[in-house]
């Protein structure tokens, strides 16, 4: 089994690594307790474990999983802190005659920890403390698998493409950007969204490949589009701390004479969280070209409000989640208030993502939001029907006018 501490990531970032620290030593001591001379326990990395329990019954393993999650479901006390904990457990059953068939042949405890990681992944999904693999989970892994071997000859033959969600002024309802989407033309699956692809393009070290050559058609696509329009595009976070990240795109950037200032690059708060000041030096860098940088998914961690003191942000993005509970939860929408008053004090543009309903698009209206997209605004489309769209809504405005 493959387990993940659910709170590790805010303990650090609220309390520093000091605290962090003992959280991963009560959580290997709880571990030990639980399982005694039953299994084998160890450390993967950062906050996973994993254990291996030699001729146990499936319903017994089950059984230790539920006993692991109860225990390490006790805050951890350090001096005057209690610091919360939680776990989410994938489990699987080690069968080697499984392995047949699989691409590249694939070691039978390869296999195991596989599918433990796909359990670990729908327990995560689905808030379950503990999730068992099962045989219907296999079509994706063989999936995910022919994908970690096809991505890197999909993004070199361009199968992977931007597809263009635009950005609306909210005040005047003119199109002021799109963001770039990333599609996977499959040949034989048909077309692929993100959630599939992008994880594997991180996991096989080609997400900066694949960015990049998203940022070369999407500057192609642009000289069609208005001058004025922004492309807006994600960064992963270990790209923000690789130096040699400003000079790739300063450089793609200078071999199609495309201007700085209509890319915004957006960086999830994420990235800031385990190097800041060199994740700090790359931005700037950019920042001083001139490109556009938005900080997004804001309100998801415990920074957020110190990145926007430490950082030169042009734009903040309200996170989707926020943005569902405008309507349906007065605290969300006072949080939703706050972060846009706090924003437009400190001279930072706001960006609400996710709107589905015109009461959420009225609500973040009234309240000052600068701009936002969503299926409610516009569909993510290609280039092809984008130059149309866009072309309709230019002749709309000159008839309102």
């Amino acid at each position: 089994m493959l387990m993940d501490l659910d709170s590790f990531k805010s303990v650090n970032d609220l309390h520093g690594h000091r605290a962090g620290d003992e959280v991963l030593r009560v959580a290997a001591q709880r571990i030990q307790k639980v399982l005694g001379r039953r299994g084998l326990a160890a450390r993967m990395g950062g906050d996973e474990f994993g254990v291996l329990l030699p001729n146990t019954a499936p319903q017994d393993a089950s059984d230790i999983a539920v006993d692991l999650a109860d225990e390490l479901a006790t805050p951890v006390k350090l001096a005057a802190l209690v610091l919360p904990v939680g776990v989410s457990i994938g489990i699987t059953t080690w069968d080697p005659t499984t392995a047949a068939g699989l691409p590249n042949e694939i070691e039978p405890m390869e296999l195991a920890l596989r599918h433990a990681d796909m359990a670990l992944y729908e327990a995560k999904k689905n808030e379950l403390s503990v999730f068992a693999f099962r045989k219907e989970l296999d079509e994706r892994l063989h999936q995910r698998v022919e994908l970690e071997d096809q991505i890197k000859f999909a993004i070199q033959r361009g199968d992977i493409l931007p597809w263009y969600q635009p950005v609306f002024d909210l005040r005047t309802g003119d199109v002021t950007g799109c963001e770039v989407l990333a599609r996977w033309n499959h040949p034989e699956h048909g077309l692929l969204a993100p959630s599939v692809f992008l994880p594997i393009a991180g996991s096989t070290g080609n997400i900066r490949g694949m960015t990049c050559a998203l940022l070369r058609q999407a500057i192609e696509d642009a000289q069609s589009w208005p001058a004025s329009l922004v492309i807006s595009l994600n960064i992963a976070p270990q790209m923000v701390l690789d130096t040699t990240l400003p000079q790739e795109i300063l450089g793609i950037l200078a071999q199609s004479d495309f201007p700085p200032n209509r890319l915004e690059l957006e960086i999830a708060e994420g990235a800031f969280a385990a190097r800041v000041e060199e994740a700090c030096e790359v931005v700037e860098v950019l920042r001083q070209a001139g490109v556009r940088i938005a900080l997004d998914d804001f309100g998801t961690s415990y920074a957020g409000l110190a990145y926007l003191k430490d950082f030169n942000f042009e734009r903040v993005k309200i996170d989707r989640s926020f943005v569902r509970e405008l309507t349906t939860s007065k605290r969300g929408a006072h949080i939703v208030r706050i972060i846009i008053e706090f924003c437009r004090m400190a001279g930072v543009k706001t960006t609400a993502g996710g709107i589905e309903t015109r009461r959420e698009l009225k609500g973040l209206a009234d309240m000052g939001c600068d701009s936002g997209q969503g299926e409610l605004l516009s569909k993510p489309q290609p280039q092809s029907t984008l130059l149309a769209y866009l072309t309709s809504l230019a002749s709309d405005l000159r008839q309102a006018s």
